[in-house]
């Protein structure tokens, strides 16, 4: 609890940096994740493409 707030007051844009790190995670968490799992168990997962589209994604 105390590490916490000496990070929220040591950064000056805490809120903003924990925002932006909310909106990517729940991204990936809402869209990207069942896709791939649906790919898995269909079977129609290949690797090769699925790496290539997380990369798409990230840069």
């Amino acid at each position: 609890m105390i590490s916490t707030v000496i990070v929220a007051l040591s950064l000056p844009f805490f809120g903003y940096l924990m925002s932006l790190v909310g909106a990517l995670l729940s991204a990936t968490t809402s869209i990207i994740i069942p896709c791939l799992w649906y790919l898995k168990i269909s079977g129609e997962l290949e690797l090769r493409w699925c790496l290539l589209g997380l990369f798409y994604y990230v840069a």
